[in-house]
């Protein structure tokens, strides 16, 4: 496995709990720590340093969102070693995509607010504007703090 060898060149120790993770998001692309916890078999709290171990002093895996919503996808490097860089580059628009996808339903039962949106996808206050303004049928109601998305029937 490519991804073993290039650890090992840069001296990291790769082991069961890291290929756990690992194969679990080459199946599913993405993985939250309560997720983790189960494939792992380990507690959540542990889950959560394996993540933290993986993105940050692995480059393996990168974080999307903040809080709750917080969830892992394979880093450019990991799919370059697992998958091919081809693959990077098509999830990565598909991942836009999804986030629009995700905002619609949710804007389906109730309205949103900017600082949620930017839980959720991990984008900046300008970035969730801009994609707001490329979804359709999608309009802001109030204005700074306390606007709102809402579908527009």
């Amino acid at each position: 496995m490519n991804l073993v060898k290039e650890m090992e060149k840069r001296d990291y120790v790769v082991d069961v709990d890291h290929l756990l993770i690992m194969q679990y998001l080459m199946r599913h692309e993405e993985i939250d720590t309560a997720t983790a916890a189960m494939v792992s078999q380990r507690n959540v709290e542990q889950a959560r340093e394996l993540l933290s171990r993986l993105a940050n002093n692995m480059d393996l895996i990168e974080p999307v969102g903040r809080g709750k919503g917080r969830y892992y996808t394979l880093s450019r490097f990991a799919y370059e070693l697992l998958k091919g860089t081809m693959v990077y580059e098509r999830k990565r628009s598909l991942d836009k995509e999804a986030m629009k996808i995700r905002i619609l339903s949710i804007l389906k039962e109730r309205p949103l607010r900017n600082h949620e949106i930017r839980q959720m996808t991990g984008l900046d206050r300008q970035q969730v504007n801009a994609l707001i303004h490329e979804i359709e049928g999608v309009k802001i109601i109030g204005h700074g703090r306390g606007a709102k998305y809402v579908l527009d029937n």
